[in-house]
């Protein structure tokens, strides 16, 4: 058959829970690829949380997934409630089951929102080629458009406990965005941290958000007294109306104190600071920082606990000579990598 993709399409293939019948889903996502579609191919046993998970981070426009093992029903309903809850009710949904699926329960999936179920029938009429052209020309017409991905709107955060997408506090969806469009070649700028005063500081390396995320909680809820007493100092705007941040990941580290607007990181050392191994990491850590634009500061403990006023003085000198800003290297520059492509893996040390 004559086929012409139109715009790059993103989708998910897979094998749904508790069903070994992969060898289906696989034949058809090479048969896609040879379409000209990009395929994330999760192979077979997945929940529908992984799979939604995948295709929310990778910004898809379709899911395609076989149940051959019953209990179809509630789990295309499932992906279809938590991709709605998510904010991404734009990803469309395509599936088959052989025999397994009756024609009613088609019906039921088609009435509750499912993009579209598969028959025999359907494959005797249209062929093997015939559906997978199908699925892709539905997904095609959705390029980057303003109403995919993590927009700073009121639908930003959609689970109405303050986080986005996927119980998360970073907006993922606005990041899988800009990949897409850097990709592609559009602008992207716009949806990098939603504030361009802030633009290159504001975001993590998004490769390690996730795994970064959880120690710089950890961090804030464990601070060492010397990190107490100058938070007390440094936040609400305390010195000198300078807004400073704790525990706040940038690029691929986590600064125990940033100013944004002044491009000042403040690090609080403890006493393992003076060990040769650890005094190297801090260098390379305060190099690489330095590169992104920023000036780095350390203050070790005694001086925090026993002399707040010099360290403070400290901190001004510092904030009126820091250098301006340069760009984050995880920013969206140009294609990268996403969530499930190789990515190169770093230990994460966090010294007090």
């Amino acid at each position: 058959m004559s086929f012409t993709l139109s715009n790059n399409v993103r989708i998910v293939t897979a094998a749904s829970l508790f069903d070994g019948h992969d060898a289906a889903i696989n034949i058809m996502r090479r048969i896609m690829q040879s379409k000209g579609a990009e395929i994330i191919h999760l192979g077979h046993n997945r929940s529908v949380a992984e799979i939604v998970e995948c295709a929310i981070e990778e910004d898809v426009q379709g899911i395609a997934i076989t149940s051959y093992q019953g209990g179809h029903v509630e789990f295309f309903k499932y992906m279809k409630d938590l991709l709605d809850e998510n904010g991404c009710g734009h990803i469309k949904i395509f599936g088959g089951g052989g025999g397994t699926i009756l024609p009613s329960e088609i019906e039921e999936l088609h009435k509750y929102g499912i993009t579209k179920i598969y028959s025999p029938d359907d494959g005797r009429k249209m062929g093997l080629e015939g559906m997978i052209e199908e699925v892709i020309s539905q997904c095609s017409p959705l390029p980057a458009s303003p109403h995919r991905g993590g927009e700073p709107n009121t639908q930003s955060r959609v689970n109405g406990n303050g986080k986005y997408a996927l119980g998360e506090w970073k907006d993922i969806k606005k990041i899988a965005k800009a990949i897409t469009l850097a990709e592609s070649g559009q602008p992207y700028k716009h949806l990098v941290n939603g504030n361009s005063e802030h633009s290159f500081f504001a975001t993590a390396d998004p490769s390690y958000y996730k795994l970064l995320k959880e120690f710089a909680v950890e961090h804030r809820r464990n601070s060492t007294e010397a990190e107490e007493i100058l938070w007390s100092k440094l936040r609400d705007k305390n010195l000198e109306g300078i807004k400073f941040r704790r525990q706040h990941i940038i690029d691929q580290f986590i600064a125990d104190f940033i100013s944004l607007d002044k491009h000042l990181i403040v690090e609080v050392d403890g006493l393992i600071h003076q060990m040769p191994e650890v005094k190297l990491n801090d260098n390379q850590r305060t190099e690489r920082l330095n590169e992104l634009g920023f000036k780095v500061i350390r203050i070790n403990n005694e001086n925090i606990l026993h002399n707040i006023d010099n360290t403070l003085t400290k901190i001004k000198e510092a904030a009126k000579a820091s250098p301006k800003g340069g760009r984050i290297g995880g920013g969206c520059s140009g294609a990268r990598s996403r969530h499930h492509r190789n990515r190169r893996r770093w230990q994460i040390f966090s010294y007090r």
